[in-house]
């Protein structure tokens, strides 16, 4: 049984949370490669090299993967995956986006947030916001699993497994990145360019009405949302207490047509 680990880096270095999946892999099979894709990240899978337990370190590279797109990670892994019995991410965000598209792709059930490996087709996880420990059996086919690091201590001491190049495989082009064009907006967005109009303006409304603490600093008149002026600038913020002494409100949403 051959097991894959789909790290969490950051083109630099592998995050601990890989080194603790790998754990979890290694209570799977002693045949453990991990999977470094992203963009310049050749420091990121020689990091991932020296994990105690590791076979080989694969090491996929495109634009997309170093975006972070989520189908072009499952275009490079469902293909990969004839050579491997299970594939395990950390239960991060990237993680929980991934597996599922993987496995839908493999027509297998995703095995979510696991705590311990009990054998190659049984594991615990926690159920009722963690009051509970479930015991679950994975049925025939390959296994998508997403790991709760918390419950899995690091590889001890180092190695030195052999890198490989894989080929990306190409973008399928179902989303795309827009992180830097929100960057260039300074949490300042033009009423114009998202079309805003007054069905959205009472949505947010209701919004900062239903979350406690919510507040909607908005310039219009007394009317209120039944009538937008001209310009407006309008802030969703929560009225967070970390203490009972200490207040601050939080900004949640900010929009402006100015």
């Amino acid at each position: 049984m051959a097991v894959l680990v789909i790290a969490d880096h950051d083109n630099q270095h592998v995050r601990d949370n890989t080194h603790k999946t790998v754990t979890a892999a290694l209570k799977l099979s002693g045949d453990v490669d991990v999977l470094v894709a992203g963009k310049d990240a050749a420091a990121a899978a020689a990091h991932a090299a020296k994990i105690t337990g590791v076979r080989k370190v694969l090491l996929a590279e495109s634009d997309a993967l170093g975006e972070g797109i989520a189908e072009a990670f499952q275009a490079l892994v469902v293909p990969l995956m004839a050579n491997y019995d299970a594939v395990l991410t950390p239960a991060t965000s990237q993680g929980k986006n991934l597996s599922p598209r993987i496995a839908a792709k493999l027509d297998v059930a995703q095995i979510s947030e696991i705590t311990d490996v009990v054998d190659a087709s049984t594991f615990t996880r926690p159920i009722y916001a963690g009051n509970a420990i479930q015991t679950v059996q994975a049925g025939a086919g390959k296994k998508v699993i997403t790991v709760r690091t918390t419950a899995f201590k690091a590889p001890e001491g180092s190695g030195s497994a052999p890198v490989e190049s894989v080929a990306a495989a190409a973008n399928p082009g179902l989303s795309e990145y827009v992180k830097d064009e929100l960057d260039g907006l300074k949490n300042r967005v033009l009423g114009k360019e998202l079309g805003l109009n007054l069905y959205s303006w009472d949505l947010l409304w209701d919004g900062a009405e239903m979350i406690p603490g919510g507040i909607l600093d908005a310039g219009y008149p007394a009317a209120g949302p039944t009538a937008l002026p001209g310009t407006y600038t309008f802030k969703l913020t929560v009225d967070c207490r970390p203490t009972t002494n200490t207040s601050h409100a939080v900004p949640l949403l900010q929009y402006s047509n100015r």
